[in-house]
């Protein structure tokens, strides 16, 4: 294989921890990562969405993933806090910032290393998964961020961005 194909087939991600598992994003989609800045809560939102930051000027809503995908909460880890990362991403037309529990790495995936996702991994359900990558000894969850929110959850949250930004 000529080494212009195999570059190609090579995509870089975004490792991120969340409830003690391996996930990623590509890095495409990812505009920025930040540290967790004060975040003001928003009464009548989905209780995924922890509230808005300000991020450079642009008001952002935040989405608590271990929420969003019912995971363990992360209360009481007070020690852990620290590595928490906002990981800034555009879904659509809608910029979101997304809680992490620490961001880990970027990492180049190819093709072959990445196999279709179970039905459930960790909790989440398949209809959020891009896949499961395989690399030396980790495995790692792909996630499809154009599916963590449907088309109705973006669109409140671009309403209710809109009502306050």
């Amino acid at each position: 294989m000529p080494a212009e194909d195999k570059v190609t087939q090579e995509q870089q991600y975004v490792l991120f921890e969340l409830a003690g598992q391996e996930y990623g994003v590509n890095v495409h989609q990812v505009l920025s990562i930040e540290r967790i800045p004060e975040i003001t809560r928003v009464p009548r939102t989905p209780k995924f969405v922890m509230g808005v930051m300000n991020l450079r000027g642009e008001v952002l809503p935040v989405i608590d993933l271990r929420k969003r995908f019912a995971l363990e909460s992360f209360e009481g880890k007070e020690a852990q806090r620290e590595q928490q990362r906002i990981i800034v991403v555009k879904l659509e037309e809608i910029t979101v910032g997304m809680v992490v529990d620490m961001v880990r790495d970027v990492l180049s995936i190819s093709a072959e290393q990445i196999e279709p996702p179970p039905s459930l991994v960790g909790g989440i359900q398949a209809d959020y998964l891009d896949g499961m990558a395989k690399v030396g000894e980790r495995v790692m969850v792909l996630l499809n961020l154009e599916k963590t929110l449907n088309q109705k959850e973006l669109t409140e949250l671009e309403d209710f961005r809109g009502s306050i930004g």
